[in-house]
């Protein structure tokens, strides 16, 4: 064949094959530029959907006399409080096991775990202090007789006076006796109703019993009182705020990394990594 045939054959070749690898690369390029567009519209969708969800229920989580609480925003200018475990309290976020937050698992797995077990450790934790009330409330049942008729906040309300006294166990002592002083038991004068004569048992925080019968109600003042000086109640006590805060300490610790994560990939435009069983990766590299 002709040298000028072969040459021409060549060069022919040469330009189909650029002409078709340029095409391809211009194709490739546009693919690639479009799948990193859907990955960082990818971490958008999961920072609206996710991260500030968790975020702002973090942020607004709080040790409510040792029971973990959050403030949620009901409207503009109003909210609510309410304890983790409601099902209105959506903590850290309405959907933790489903749908977003398992695209959040497979991007920040380690993350996840650290939420999931932060959601874990504070429902076990309020779960222990539901206990504790129904071991107050049995050691009050201990103490009654007769017609003593126990009123269902009284629990709740030795417990507060219990977690006064810990949390003033750093000042003087006079301020521990203030304390006691101020939240001391008394019999309130008898109260007539429906043909009964009545004594009622109580504090400035509330009324704990009431029964028709003077002494009864003398004893169950002096027993109660002897609750809140009890120091094994007390060390149960001090216990449980410490683990409540160790819980908040966590969740603000938390609204950190994840505030680290958005900056890296929002500020500095990082890209997700294609994670194969990510559905929303999947569409992106259909």
């Amino acid at each position: 064949m002709a040298e000028w045939l072969i040459s021409l054959i060549s060069v022919f070749v040469g330009a189909v094959i650029g002409i078709f690898g340029n095409m391809w690369y211009g194709n490739y390029q546009d693919k690639r530029r479009r799948q990193i567009e859907g990955l960082k519209n990818h971490f958008i969708d999961l920072e609206t959907n996710v991260i500030r969800k968790i975020i702002e229920s973090l942020e607004n989580t709080y040790n409510n006399q040792g029971y973990i609480y959050v403030t949620r925003q009901a409207a503009e200018e109003t909210g609510y409080t309410t304890d983790i475990r409601q099902p209105h309290s959506y903590w850290p976020m309405r959907e933790l096991e489903s749908g977003k937050f398992i695209e959040f698992q497979f991007h920040f797995p380690n993350q996840a775990h650290e939420i999931i077990e932060l959601k874990n450790s504070a429902y076990k934790h309020n779960e222990s202090l539901d206990s504790f009330d129904k071991k107050l409330e049995q050691l009050i049942k201990e103490k009654v007789g007769g017609t003593c008729e126990i009123y269902n906040a009284a629990p709740r309300i030795i417990r507060y006076i219990l977690n006064e006294i810990v949390k003033a166990k750093s000042e003087e002592d006079e301020e521990i006796n203030e304390i006691k002083d101020r939240l001391r038991f008394e019999v309130s004068p008898p109260i007539y109703e429906k043909g009964n004569t009545l004594w009622r048992v109580g504090s400035s925080m509330g009324l704990y019993a009431q029964t028709s019968n003077e002494e009864e109600a003398i004893s169950l003042k002096n027993q109660i009182s002897e609750l809140i000086e009890s120091s094994s109640l007390l060390e149960q006590i001090e216990k449980i705020l410490v683990e409540a805060n160790k819980i908040v300490n966590a969740a603000t610790g938390n609204v950190s990394i994840l505030n680290i994560i958005t900056e890296k990939y929002s500020k500095y435009s990082k890209s997700l990594k294609q994670k194969k069983d990510c559905t929303t990766c999947k569409l992106i590299f259909d």
